[in-house]
């Protein structure tokens, strides 16, 4: 390894961290430019030097699964520079505190947007337009691009919203999940502006919620260290009931169901380990989520989200770091640099349809695009003057939307 990899690996870290006088000062004083194109991936100094931690804690064999490009197809596809970088159109004044979750309804005709705020309340933005993916040309009122009906202030609670959730069944398209600081966890019906259900079994925040994916069944996590999930009373009503508590020993940030499956992922504080629930038995597959199997804990999972075909799981941490893993086990199959969240955040992200490009919230007040097949950062998106701390996408591969909420109590909506 000579010096000029070496420098190449520094200007990366460099460039990819934002950190740009220090880029320039550093090609200056070297007499050498960064040649992106000498590096076969991003994040290579990170990964190397994570690496190197792991092993040293702990020295074992561990076996490593050889990818394989027909099999995983999803991590080899090449770019299309068809990810999303321009800013289309600004909503604002639909909420007076800060946006804590925003998330579209995937099966509505027309695009609605659930907005959660700190402000105690949940709007709805239904779009009568959505923003073209044209890249012609920039506009000086990027609200201009779409017609919007707002209903602010739709439904109002006790507490601050945290989470939200639409139900992906057609039948009950209208269902939105919601869950609250207060431990308060709620169905609201959308079409008729009611809440048809309130659960408060939860002692602590409500942090988390989620519909499995026919719509039937709904979990949720809160820091009281516990889980709960509900299921459909019958299939002729709308009203859900306890099936069953799961219990953990530390707070509970973050969880998922598995597309097609009856399995329920979930994450928790201080704990190096992922737990796979089995939703017929409840039982729980403890995985590791350290590459070398060791106990220690170096960084939490602060959110979740499995690849539609059942095959990856992406784990958001709170040590600027998201990882790609092989669902039901150890190995990681890409981990993404660049973004910046630490002890503090919230940090979220949301896959395209396609598998090419993953988008992440940073503390720097932006959104970070990751090309998967590379692990490079290939567009950072700023504009918000705040924490970014939620993002959903919307529409198909060719015609996509990622809404972005912010403590700058603003939403943005951005498209290619």
């Amino acid at each position: 390894m000579d010096d000029t990899y070496v420098t190449n690996l520094l200007l990366q870290y460099l460039h990819e961290k934002g950190l740009h006088n220090t880029f320039e000062t550093l090609q200056e004083e070297c007499g050498q430019n960064f040649d992106s194109s000498a590096l076969k991936s991003g994040g290579l100094l990170m990964n190397a030097l994570n690496e190197w931690y792991e092993l040293n804690l702990v020295h074992t064999d561990v076996p490593v699964k050889v990818e394989d490009e027909e099999e995983d197809a999803i991590l080899f596809q090449p770019s299309n520079d068809s990810y999303i970088r321009r800013e289309a159109a600004l909503i604002k004044d639909v909420h007076i505190n800060n946006i804590i979750d925003v998330r579209f309804s995937t099966a509505q005709e027309r695009p609605v947007l659930a907005v959660g705020a700190a402000d105690k309340t949940m709007s709805l933005v239904s779009f009568s337009d959505i923003p073209s993916n044209s890249s012609s040309g920039e506009t000086d009122s990027p609200a201009d691009l779409l017609t919007t009906s707002r209903r602010p202030g739709s439904f109002m609670f006790s507490a601050s919203v945290l989470c939200l959730d639409w139900n992906p069944c057609k039948e009950r398209q209208h269902l939105l999940l919601a869950s609250f600081m207060d431990g308060l966890v709620a169905v609201l019906d959308t079409k008729n502006d009611v809440v048809l259900q309130t659960f408060r079994e939860h002692r602590k925040f409500a942090v988390t919620c989620r519909w499995n994916d026919d719509g039937t069944k709904f979990a949720s996590g809160s820091h009281d260290e516990t889980v709960r999930v509900y299921g459909l009373t019958d299939e002729t009503s709308d009203s859900y009931s306890l099936l069953q508590e799961l219990n953990f020993k530390t707070a509970v940030e973050a969880l998922t169901f598995v597309k097609n499956t009856n399995t329920l992922i979930i994450a928790v504080r201080r704990d190096n380990f992922l737990y796979y629930v089995n939703l017929d038995s409840y039982e729980r597959e403890k995985v590791n989520m350290n590459a070398n199997l060791d106990n220690h804990v170096s960084f939490n999972a602060m959110y979740l989200s499995a690849t539609d075909d059942g095959r990856f799981l992406v784990v958001s941490t709170d040590k600027s770091r998201i990882i790609m893993f092989r669902l039901g086990t150890s190995e990681q199959v890409r981990n993404f640099y660049g973004a910046t969240n630490d002890d503090y955040s919230q940090p979220r992200h949301v896959l395209d349809p396609s598998g090419r490009y993953l988008y992440g919230t940073s503390q720097d007040n932006s959104v970070y695009c990751w090309e998967v097949s590379s692990q490079r950062v290939v567009q950072r998106m700023v504009g918000h003057t705040a924490r970014v701390r939620s993002l959903d996408l919307y529409g198909g591969v060719s015609s996509l939307v990622l809404a972005t909420g912010s403590f700058d109590r603003t939403v943005k909506l951005w498209v290619h």
